[in-house]
């Protein structure tokens, strides 16, 4: 009788690390497609300004823009700038521009507007990774 062993290291089998390798080469294929274009390098000083201006200047300040914040009984969903953007980034580049015809230059530069914001938000303030607070 011969035993059949599973190798640890190979994901043959395992749905959830086949789905997670295939999301991790896609991740890689959408980062390289948006960085290998100029207009992105030009949109990213404008969405990075604008952060800055649009935003509170330290965590707690008020800015410009009112913080998004749901009360969800005694806890708060804040959703932050570079939060909202990376959502609109993923929807535009998933669904947007497979099903519309968009003009590369506004996708791209849009891409590099978007990226900036996400720099701003997770760059500048401290607590850029508190989404849920008590």
């Amino acid at each position: 009788m011969v035993s059949k062993t599973i190798d640890p290291c190979s994901n043959q089998g395992v749905p959830a690390m086949r789905f997670f390798k295939i999301l991790k080469e896609k991740i890689i294929l959408f980062v390289f497609r948006i960085f290998s274009r100029l207009e992105t390098y030009f949109g990213l000083p404008f969405g990075y300004l604008t952060g800055h201006l649009g935003a509170g200047e330290e965590v707690g300040k008020i800015g410009r823009v009112p913080s998004i914040i749901f009360n969800l009984g005694n806890w708060q969903l804040h959703l932050h700038h570079w939060l909202i953007s990376l959502a609109i980034l993923i929807f535009v580049f998933s669904f947007l521009a497979k099903k519309y015809k968009i003009p590369n230059i506004l996708l791209f530069f849009g891409s590099g507007f978007l990226i900036g914001l996400i720099f701003n938000g997770i760059f500048c303030y401290d607590d850029w990774h508190k989404i849920l607070i008590r």
